[in-house]
């Protein structure tokens, strides 16, 4: 039997721990136990699944959703704990096992890759989003990476993206090359007004 499968217009809920898909024909909504932190919720016009890989690949129009952060490329594939450079399982007190096949290890974009957070927006041609690190990479190729916030403007060949645990920004780190060096513009929030030195009044003693 083959360990691998395909799905056609879904959605997919992702929570560290689980995995649930619903399929357009399923039988009611797929409902997700509570958990701490937000789910990762992906849609995307297919999906493969591979158990012996322990990825799963989105393609079409693939959008991801977690807390505030979004993100959406041509095409996604999602790494799960159990494959190459990963633990297949967490030892249980007492001896027993709990399977992480299911947990989300990492995410790598390809494609028109944009990310959204709430008044930030970055642009790149992939993207890697290391879910339990929250880091998030954008990777410049045939166009530099670039995050924006309102007219401010960074760009580079690679810019990492620390977020918080509430997926906000917290700081950025951009990364030039010998074709692409760093470059920022910043905006003032409002126009300031310098007098000429020989205007300036003298000052009282």
């Amino acid at each position: 039997m083959s360990s691998r499968s395909t799905w056609y217009g879904c959605s997919v809920v992702l929570v560290l721990s689980s995995i649930w898909i619903d399929r357009c024909w399923a039988a009611g909504p797929v409902r997700a136990p509570a958990a701490e932190r937000s789910p990762l919720v992906i849609t995307s016009d297919r999906l493969e699944m591979s158990e012996r890989d322990h990825q799963a690949v989105f393609s079409g129009q693939v959008r991801v959703v977690e807390g505030e952060l979004q993100l959406s490329a041509d095409r996604m594939v999602v790494l799960l704990y159990g494959g190459a450079g990963a633990p297949t399982a967490a030892r249980k007190k007492g001896g027993g096992q709990q399977s992480q096949s299911s947990q989300v290890r990492e995410l790598r974009a390809d494609g028109r890759v944009v990310m959204q957070q709430s008044t930030s927006r970055g642009e790149a041609d992939r993207a890697v989003y290391k879910v339990t690190e929250r880091t998030l990479t954008l990777i410049g190729e045939q166009r530099p990476a670039l995050v924006q916030r309102g007219q401010d403007r960074l760009e580079g060949s690679q810019i990492l993206v620390v977020l918080t645990n509430d997926h906000r920004v917290d700081r950025l780190s951009v990364q030039g090359s010998d074709k692409r060096r760093v470059a920022v513009r910043l905006m003032p929030s409002s126009p300031v007004a310098v007098a000429p030195a020989a205007e300036q009044p003298a000052a009282e003693r």
